[in-house]
């Protein structure tokens, strides 16, 4: 296939930013430390598959600003099997809560690209395993440069759950990168990978009993 990539009027239609999202949500920590975030953030931003961020939308196609503390969006394009679709990240901190970074693929972009229907099901739509391990990878990138306390991943997985409050029950749901001893102190049996040092992907659509268990 020969890589197509989004071209301005696309990106501006209103259209393809509707719905809800496919999104990566990383809990990065104890909200208003700026360090950890603003490493978080500029780690998400220069994985390769990501081309911005831009603070508008008519921004598109110009030099990528460096990403800042600030709770309005960032948008870009992120490339996956040969197109790209436009995305919003969001920094979110919580009043006594934790500072989260969302990356989020609007459903309408799915829609377009590759026909997405509802609810989504991977023996109809197999793009969508392909698409939550590339947001897998790119959080297990940013792991090993800030380490975070929680990833969650599928539709409209952002505020599903947070690390102090993680179930048994979520994980054997799956859609979830787990720093290793938090997976290990909460006993599922649950089919996982070892995606990075110290970080335990566990997939929306993987097996759902580990092998041997």
């Amino acid at each position: 296939m020969i890589w197509t990539g989004m071209d301005r009027s696309t990106y501006l239609r209103e259209d393809l930013w509707l719905g809800g999202y496919f999104e990566l949500a990383l809990e990065i920590g104890p909200a208003g430390d700026d360090r950890r975030a603003k490493r978080a953030l500029e780690a998400l931003w220069q994985h390769p598959a990501l081309r911005g961020p831009w603070e508008r939308k008519d921004a598109f196609g110009s030099d990528p600003i460096v990403p800042v503390l600030h709770p309005s969006s960032l948008l870009g394009c992120l490339r996956f099997d040969d197109v790209e679709l436009g995305c919003v990240s969001w920094l979110i901190r919580e009043e006594s809560g934790s500072d989260w970074i969302d990356l989020s693929i609007p459903t309408g972009m799915l829609e377009a690209a590759f026909g997405a229907s509802y609810p989504f099901d991977p023996q109809k739509d197999p793009w969508l395993v392909r698409l939550e391990r590339l947001l897998a990878t790119m959080g297990a990138r940013i792991f090993e440069v800030e380490p975070f306390q929680l990833g969650l991943l599928g539709e409209d997985a952002s505020g599903v759950s947070s690390a102090p409050d993680l179930t048994v029950e979520e994980c054997e749901q799956g859609g979830l990168l787990v720093p290793l001893q938090l997976w290990e102190s909460c006993g599922s049996r649950r089919a996982s990978e070892l995606i990075a040092p110290g970080l335990v992907f566990v997939s929306l659509f993987g097996p759902h009993i580990a092998s041997g268990g």
